[in-house]
């Protein structure tokens, strides 16, 4: 029989709230699971408000703008008290839920105290009291939320260590309800902002007593620092990695003590990341691509001609919605048009393992080889800070031609995949867990330029279907000069664009179907005993 899965994360882009890279990957793994049909309800928070960036008068500034609800059909609504203060709960599901699978979003809001989630945006806390108080909330409602509707899961898949609660949270709702329920954790990031640390005097405050003497209890420990990364760990059956790269990480440097549970399903992404125009060549020639992806291994059964075809609709359809963004002031530029331009992206958060900031070394570089380089992603230290500030400046000179696009979410993602030649993806090979914006480069017959970082080595054959660069960017120069040669070359970029084309272990269908296996896997006994009364 097989499981109903509840997939518990913070981050989903289903809400529109720009998420990030493990929003992005909840909605593709609610795709997929819709795909196969598979019981599965994804919940996340709904939040209120979302920051857009706008380029006003030389300067670019985030405003608090309010999300709207019109992909969203309220399912219920009930009050939880909390040592805190008292909270309203409205559950809402995505007008793209089928009856086997679903997606809620749980909306916290002010009843007594609290004022400060009516203005909630995606990781905006204002502090660490904040912090836990989601994190044992939106659990809670989950687990509420169920309990209600005789929603009786059978694995509850945990997303990072924001959702290292859900077990007392479940237990804490309805101990004999919920006391067969198995956990998955998942861990998305070998960096501190997926290890979260506060302090237990915070957790106390906010925590029910029995609650949080449990916890005390099962860990064995009295720590003044709880790790949810180690929890996450601690209360999961299996703790998931997103790469094999970052599963040996996790066992080597951050958990080994967990060893024995930590296992890997490397990231993929959905099928509506390849571009329209290769989706409908693949159900032309590829029949049956779409319940089994490793068909897409005869993509040489298209005719060269219809890939040059696509690429130059691709481009074509590019042209047209950079000129909307540029004149909707959603791009900064000192370029207005892209036809005939040679195109390096570089897209994703703009953050310091990312390495964003080393792209200014190699300017020069983009300029001798007629590249204009377009970033996109919000930055969310302070690397990523000074270096979308330098990167302005330079904007205001007339070369190298340089663009930034604002607000970057899965839309402006879409398009600058469709419009590039060259995809870029230089960080820390070691920090960085998996990275799906190479996932969707390739798929769709792009050329990668990057490190080894993540997933990257599982999909990528060095100059076959893309481009290996060292971590020390030693052989960048070497490396970007060989693809720009290479778009050059009409009949060996065909070849390239196939054999990328032909990675079919990027997909979320390949991901999901490992994701299952894990779901499916035999119950072992919890290291979590129920909660008394």
């Amino acid at each position: 029989m097989e499981s109903l899965v509840e997939y518990l994360t913070l981050e989903c882009d289903l809400s529109g709230s720009h998420a990030g890279g493990l929003g992005i990957l909840a909605s593709d793994t609610f795709f997929a699971a819709k795909r196969d049909g598979y019981p599965f309800y994804g919940f996340s928070i709904f939040y209120p408000r979302k920051l857009r960036q706008k380029f006003w008068n030389e300067y670019l500034y985030n405003e608090i703008v309010n999300v709207k609800k019109d992909f969203l059909n309220k399912v219920l609504d009930f009050e939880l008290k909390t040592k805190w203060y008292p909270v309203g709960i409205s559950v809402y599901l995505h007008n793209l839920s089928t009856e086997k699978t679903r997606f809620y979003f749980i909306e916290i809001k002010s009843v007594k105290g609290n004022k400060w989630l009516n203005d909630l945006t995606l990781y905006n806390e204002k502090d660490e009291g904040q912090q836990v108080f989601l994190r044992w909330v939106f659990p809670l409602a989950v687990a509420e939320f169920s309990k209600m509707n005789g929603i009786k899961p059978s694995v509850v898949h945990m997303n990072e260590s924001d959702t290292a609660l859900s077990p007392l949270a479940f237990y804490y709702a309805d101990e004999k309800f919920f006391e067969e329920v198995r956990y998955i954790g998942h861990t998305h990031t070998p960096e501190p902002h997926g290890h979260k640390r506060f302090r237990a005097e915070i957790l106390e405050s906010l925590l029910p007593n029995e609650v949080m003497k449990k916890l005390r209890e099962d860990i064995g420990k009295n720590d003044s620092i709880i790790n949810f990364g180690w929890l996450l760990g601690f209360y999961s059956e299996k703790l998931c990695c997103v790469s094999k790269q970052h599963e040996e990480v996790t066992k080597k440097y951050l958990y080994p003590e967990f060893r024995g549970k930590i296992t890997s399903v490397t990231n993929g992404v959905d099928y509506d990341w390849i571009n329209p125009y290769l989706r409908k060549l693949f159900d032309e020639y590829i029949p049956g691509w779409r319940n089994n992806p490793q068909l897409l291994e005869n993509v040489k059964k298209i005719p060269d001609k219809k890939i040059t075809e696509v690429e130059r609709l691709n481009k074509e359809k590019f042209s047209e919605e950079f000129s909307k963004l540029k004149n909707n002031s959603e791009i900064i530029s000192n370029f207005d048009k892209v036809e005939n331009k040679r195109i390096a992206v570089f897209a994703k958060r703009l953050t310091r393992y990312k390495r964003p900031d080393k792209l200014l070394d190699y300017l020069k570089l983009f300029e001798d080889l007629g590249i204009a380089l377009i970033v996109a992603g919000k930055p969310i230290d302070d690397c990523g800070w000074y270096f979308l500030q330098d990167l302005i400046r330079l904007t205001k000179k007339s070369s190298p031609e340089i663009a930034y696009v604002l607000n970057y979410d899965r839309e402006k993602a879409k398009s600058l995949i469709l419009g590039c030649d060259i995809w870029l993806n230089i960080p820390f090979s070691l920090r960085e867990a998996c990275g799906t914006s190479p996932h969707k480069a390739v798929i769709n017959g792009k050329i990668l330029v990057s490190t080894r970082a993540g997933g990257v080595p599982e999909f990528v054959k060095d100059e076959e279907n893309g481009f290996l660069v060292e971590d020390n960017l030693s052989n960048f120069d070497e490396k970007l000069k060989k693809a720009v040669k290479l778009t050059e070359n009409d009949s060996s970029l065909v070849i390239f664009k196939k054999n990328a084309i032909s990675s079919w272990s990027v997909t979320g269908k390949r991901m999901f179907d490992e994701l299952k296996e894990l779901y499916n896997l035999s119950s072992i006994p919890t290291t979590i005993s129920i909660l008394n009364q």
